[in-house]
C-alpha cells in the first residue's frame, strides 16, 4: 500500500503543479491562418496508357453458331498438291521421335542383391520411478 500512496501524492502535486502553472503563466499568441499554405503541385507524364475498355453488358450476346467437329468435317484440299503426294505421306510408317527408349532395356537383367535383413533388438526395460515435479512456474500445480 505504501507504493499505492505514494503514487496517489505524487500525482496529486503533479496536476495541482499543472493547474498553477496554466493559472500565472501567460498563454501562447495564436496565430489565426486561412488554412496550411501548400505548392501546386502539376504532374504530366510523357507516355500515355492504352485507351480505357468499355464493356458494354446491357446488349444481349447472338446466339453461338455450333462448331462442327473438325474430325468430320471435309477438309479442303491444299491449293498445289496432288493425290499421289497425298498417298505417300500416307503411307510413310510415323516416326518414333515421340517415343523415349531407355538404355537399362538393351541391358540384361541383372539380379538383385539379397536384402539385408536387421536383428530385433531387445526393447529397453521399463523403469516406474516417482518423478517430483520441477521448481518454479513450469510445473503442472499453478499456485496462483
Amino acid at each position: 500500500m505504501p507504493l499505492l500512496r505514494y503514487f496517489l501524492y505524487v500525482g496529486g502535486v503533479l496536476i495541482a503543479l499543472l493547474f498553477f502553472a496554466n493559472s500565472y503563466l501567460p498563454n501562447s499568441p495564436s496565430v489565426e491562418t486561412s488554412g496550411p499554405r501548400l505548392p501546386v503541385i502539376h504532374l504530366y507524364a510523357e507516355r500515355r496508357g492504352p485507351e480505357r475498355l468499355v464493356f458494354d453488358t446491357r446488349v444481349p450476346l447472338a446466339n453461338p453458331v455450333p462448331l462442327a467437329d473438325a474430325s468430320k468435317a471435309p477438309q479442303a484440299p491444299a491449293a498445289g498438291v496432288s493425290n499421289n503426294v497425298r498417298e505417300a505421306f500416307a503411307q510413310v510408317p510415323p516416326s518414333n521421335a515421340g517415343t523415349v527408349t531407355s538404355a537399362d532395356a538393351k541391358k540384361p537383367e541383372q539380379k538383385a542383391p539379397p536384402r539385408k535383413i536387421a536383428r530385433r533388438h531387445k526393447a529397453p526395460a521399463v523403469r516406474l520411478v516417482y518423478q517430483q515435479s520441477p521448481f518454479g512456474w513450469f510445473g503442472p500445480q499453478r499456485y496462483w
